[in-house]
């Protein structure tokens, strides 16, 4: 996270950094999200007029469609890469029919790198998901405050 216009009123990295680790149970400064949920109106309630609230808003939305771009592409690189895998073990096959070149070894290396890619992928979507999370009920919290301030 480069650019940050807001970080006078909330530092989001860190709090993106905390809201990963209350998420997996092993945050030190939260134990319940609402405790996390309060801290951050409190940073929100800092934005002081209704230009800068629709323009952090719009902020986090943007964050948030770049999000869901990122983890599109990684998922089709890594698919992509998978194949090219494939397609390898497939052109070593077919070049010399006489000798078997895939050996147990090579089977073995072809299913953990189909296990690696796996396991890329799962991790890749989690880290990309809980940031989308974040944007999400960070975006919903600003909103909450404002709507109670509006009634």
């Amino acid at each position: 996270m480069k650019y940050q216009p807001y970080r006078e009123i909330i530092n989001l990295a860190p709090e993106l950094k905390e809201y990963r680790k209350l998420c997996r149970g092993k945050s030190k400064k939260f134990t319940y999200y609402l405790e996390w949920k309060e801290h951050i109106s409190k940073e929100l309630l800092k934005l002081e007029s209704y230009n800068r609230v629709e323009n952090f808003k719009r902020f986090l939305i943007n964050h948030n469609r770049v999000n869901k771009n990122i983890n599109t592409y990684h998922v089709s690189l890594i698919i992509f890469g998978e194949t090219m895998i494939f397609n390898t073990f497939d052109i070593f096959k077919e070049s010399d029919e006489k000798c078997n070149i895939l050996t147990f070894s090579n089977i073995i290396m072809l299913f953990l790198c189909i296990a690696i890619v796996i396991l890329g992928i799962i991790h890749q979507s989690d880290y990309y998901n809980k940031e989308y999370c974040f944007y999400c009920d960070v975006l919903e919290i600003l909103e909450e405050i404002y709507k109670k301030e509006e009634d």
